[in-house]
């Protein structure tokens, strides 16, 4: 099964929520997303992990991954949308940026 989003989505959605956080952005900064409403759906996720990781029946665990999956990959794409927001308003090389966990320009190897 292809994964669509990295293995380590729950850290990365952490510090992409820390950076928005500090940023103290306006409640419409990002159309159709809050800081509230992704800091839920991470709680959601986390909790899910929590209950796969305690549980014993397979089909109870299949159940749990299949829910864990798809809020995964929603969390991974709501990260994915704050950085890219971020990014567009604030610049590539903005200190703003590397708070949400981007890369910044100047750091980035050039081949």
């Amino acid at each position: 099964m292809v994964q669509l989003y990295p293995a380590n989505v729950l850290e990365q959605a952490r510090a992409t929520l820390d950076g928005w956080k500090k940023l103290e952005t306006p409640p419409d900064f990002i159309e159709g997303l809050s800081f509230e409403e992704m800091l839920e759906e991470f709680q959601r996720a986390e909790s899910l992990i929590d209950q796969i990781g305690s549980l014993g029946h397979v089909l109870q665990l299949s159940d749990l991954y299949y829910q864990c999956d798809e809020m995964l990959c929603e969390l991974w794409a709501k990260t994915r949308r704050v950085r890219a927001t971020i990014r567009q308003r604030y610049g590539e090389d903005s200190p703003e940026y590397l708070l949400v966990s981007g890369s910044r320009l100047r750091n980035k190897v050039q081949l």
